[in-house]
């Protein structure tokens, strides 16, 4: 669909659930927020990827920057601005850039919009859909999504979305199906994957467009009947002999389960 200002929705079993919302701004930015789960702490930290391994561990104990937020409005975004720039930020949220271009908050230094990576743009895991805030009106800039076209004959209330982004060049090869924008990838597998469209409205310096794919999951999330994960694409790259050999990564984890494990900073404005 084509909208500066677009809110996801999952429809399951007659009831729809609002999952994240999607903007674009004038600048070439994107943004994305979910104000709509019920927990308001959230533990954030960045994590050092191994590009040679063909498996990587994801952990907190591997953690190279830990943080807490205590986010009562659910204000948090996840900025990634055309400068490659990829930050947390928000309403009362340490952002932007020091005197020497170190983040302020929690950022990394990402791939530029103009030479975006084949792999996810951004991810996110919900635990629990049902925890989610009803959608009770219907609007234009609403994408929504049923759940049987996501999965046939399962029925489970956890999803997992990964999010691509694409140059604006591939806007030609957008297909319609019921009066819905699809764009298709090839997986490394060579599977077909066909992305939901979500594209800016006539806004110049943006560069691409996102593509979503939704797949229901049974996801572990300790001993919380809800819960909800932003996850980045990698910043920060490590080279050797001009290939990429290490990076790093960001997550924010709601809610906060490790608050007394261990110290962590605020990021938080005081």
């Amino acid at each position: 669909m084509k909208s500066n200002k677009t809110t996801i929705v999952f429809e399951k079993s007659g009831h729809e659930y609002k999952i994240f919302k999607l903007l674009y701004q004038t600048d070439g930015s994107y943004y994305v927020t979910a104000p709509y789960h019920k927990e308001d702490t959230a533990f954030l930290y960045k994590m050092e990827v191994d590009y040679r391994s063909t498996v990587q561990q994801i952990s907190w104990n591997q953690a190279v920057e830990k943080m807490e937020l205590e986010d009562e409005n659910r204000c948090l975004k996840l900025s990634h601005h055309p400068t490659g720039f990829l930050q947390f930020s928000g309403s009362g949220v340490r952002s932007g850039l020091n005197p020497d271009g170190s983040p302020k908050g929690m950022g990394i230094q990402s791939w530029l919009h103009s030479k975006p990576p084949r792999g996810p743009a951004f991810g996110l895991s919900i635990k629990n859909i049902r925890s989610l805030k009803e959608n009770t009106s219907i609007r234009s800039e609403n994408l929504v999504i049923k759940d049987s076209e996501v999965v046939n004959g399962i029925d489970l209330n956890d999803l997992i979305i990964s999010a691509h982004y694409i140059p604006i060049e591939f806007v030609p090869y957008i297909f319609i199906e019921n009066e819905v924008e699809y764009f298709s990838i090839t997986h490394p597998s060579g599977t077909n994957i066909k992305l939901y469209v979500v594209r800016p409205d006539n806004l110049q310096n943006c560069v691409g467009f996102l593509g979503l794919n939704i797949q229901m999951a049974k996801l572990q999330h300790g001993e919380n009947e809800s819960g909800f994960i932003f996850s980045t694409s990698g910043g920060n790259f490590e080279y050797q002999d001009g290939k990429i050999i290490k990076g790093v990564c960001m997550y924010a984890i709601y809610p906060n389960t490790f608050k007394d494990k261990f110290p962590m900073t605020s990021l938080n404005w005081k």
